[in-house]
């Protein structure tokens, strides 16, 4: 079975730097690759899309899969046969072969002894990766060519050196879906993100169906959050194997290495030794548990050990909420200034204050160094009439910037002379009781010089945007800072009704929104689309 190749349509190239296009591969999401030929020698011509050449993430991410090749040389990993000087184009060893996807779907399910051939060849060119500080992010079937000298690994599309500040937290949820790690859908991506899709590969390679189940990609992420992974069609032998690359939690993964052992032994050994034995036996007593994640009940004694939000705050979210949908209107005044209506009177705690020295003075801008001091304070705010101007919030002392708002306002959808900005990140879930809003790219950077986080619900256009409690927190690995919001807020709220907030970070000066930073949507935002 040989890779189709496409007739080249009417607008592409014929040749392309002494490359002769013979054929189109295929595209991805920001390139178009092309069979070529040099000097007798055939390749997969990968060009970057006219469209994204001035997209600067694009281009970092090309320039990034070219670095990562370089570093690479290995016989199961398509070699990297030249690039262009601007980085418009990279050439790649062409593979023939179909990719597993096709072999299975084509050929049927892996018999044992080739299954696990096929396994202990992935696993060692994927450790041989990780040795060179490359996540491939990427492993599944279709990023596999049943060559004639074995299985080739390919496509480091969205690989990152997991030393590169830059690149270690990307802001889009991107992968293969079915064989995406629990760890696409967070803030953390750890080598071990790899060892998990290559068990959904393992299971698909000797099955035929995907290793969790769903039609779309909320669905298959919830399945992979938290459900079992589908073993059906495997022997015994092969689920054992399997679990420990499969394991929720990163930490408690099975090592390549390990895994490579146990396959080979298991393979062609009736006798395994003391060290296999214990580890299966360890697999046998374990995967039950570590194969799922329980959904942590919103009333467990949970709230009390994360230091949540008062029930003020909740009473306030309450209030706003009701607002946002339409029991109160927002108005705007004669003079085209933003009014606000605010929230009955509430007393609220309020969170440490803390410092930044990387922030400059009079940012007012949440920090990450925290200091012990609290306090409480009580604010009254009644609803501004077509007359009366909003009042002006009081100042915050420059020299302590507050952690997070927890006065809430209602603010119109769209405010007058208001800077919309980029920033690293978006919003996303981490195990449905968190939500994330990610403020920077690298612990290098400096945080926004925000003054609140605000959120609005998908699926109400006409719904204000709100301010919403938030903690501001460093992520352990890479040291990148992101709000933290909790879920809990919206839970008892909404309870059985499915909602779905997103964020977007705010600067205010004398009561008007000056600034405003947002980009991206959460993943829920998928099932609002029609």
């Amino acid at each position: 079975m040989k890779l189709p190749i496409q007739s080249l349509r009417d607008g592409d190239p014929k040749s392309f730097q002494g490359w002769a296009l013979k054929g189109l591969i295929g595209e991805g999401g920001q390139s178009t690759i092309y069979l070529a030929e040099k000097n007798g020698q055939r390749a997969a011509l990968k060009m970057i899309r006219k469209e994204y050449l001035h997209d600067s993430k694009s281009v970092n991410r090309f320039f990034t899969e070219i670095k990562n090749l370089e570093l690479l040389d290995h016989p199961n990993i398509a070699r990297l046969l030249e690039v262009e000087d601007s980085g418009k184009f990279l050439a790649i060893e062409f593979i023939e072969g179909p990719n597993l996807e096709d072999y299975v779907k084509n050929y049927g399910p892996l018999g044992f002894k080739t299954w696990s051939s096929l396994a202990q060849s992935l696993a060692i060119t994927i450790d041989y990766c990780h040795s060179k500080g490359i996540v491939h992010k990427d492993i599944s079937p279709k990023n596999i060519v049943m060559g004639e000298n074995g299985p080739m690994l390919i496509d480091f599309g969205i690989s990152y050196l997991e030393k590169d500040p830059r690149l270690t937290s990307d802001d889009e949820t991107i992968g293969t879906p079915p064989f995406m790690s629990p760890e696409h859908f967070g803030i953390s991506t750890p080598k071990e993100m790899d060892n998990f899709s290559l068990g959904g590969t393992l299971i698909f390679a000797g099955t035929g169906h995907y290793p969790f189940n769903g039609d779309k990609k909320s669905e298959w992420k919830e399945s992979i959050l938290y459900d079992r992974p589908n073993f059906n069609g495997l022997t015994e032998n092969q689920q054992i194997l399997l679990s420990p690359l499969l394991y929720k939690d990163p930490e408690k993964r099975q090592t390549l290495a390990t895994f490579t052992k146990l396959v080979a032994l298991i393979d062609t050994t009736e006798v395994l030794d003391e060290f296999s034995l214990k580890q299966i036996s360890r697999i046998k007593q374990n995967s039950n548990s570590l194969l799922v994640k329980q959904k942590k009940n919103l009333n467990t004694k949970r709230r009390i050990g994360k230091k949540i939000f008062t029930l003020a705050a909740i009473v306030s979210l309450l209030s706003i909420t009701l607002v946002a949908f339409g029991i109160t209107a927002i108005q705007k005044n004669q003079s085209g200034e933003m009014t606000r209506l605010t929230t009955p009177t509430v007393k609220q705690t309020q969170t440490p204050t803390l410092v930044n020295p990387s922030i400059e003075p009079g940012d007012q801008n949440p920090s990450i160094t925290p200091t012990t001091k609290s306090s409480t304070q009580t604010s009254k705010s009644t609803a501004p009439t077509k007359s009366q101007a909003p009042a002006t919030p009081s100042p915050t002392k420059q020299a302590s910037p507050v952690l997070s708002s927890e006065n809430f306002k209602v603010s119109a959808p769209v405010a007058s002379n208001v800077i919309k900005d980029s920033i690293f990140g978006r919003a996303f879930e981490d195990g449905l009781h968190f939500w994330h809003i990610g403020l920077t790219n690298s612990k290098g950077e400096k945080v926004p010089a925000i003054t609140s986080i605000q959120f609005r619900m998908i699926g109400y256009p006409n719904a204000g945007w709100m301010d919403v409690p938030y903690k501001l927190k460093t992520e352990s690995t890479f040291g990148t800072v992101y709000a933290e919001v909790d879920d809990m807020l919206f839970a008892l709220i909404f309870k059985e009704v499915k909602y779905c907030p997103e964020f977007r970070a705010v600067r205010e000066e004398n009561g008007k929104i000056v600034q405003i930073w947002e980009k991206g949507q959460p993943e829920c935002a998928n099932d609002y689309v029609p």
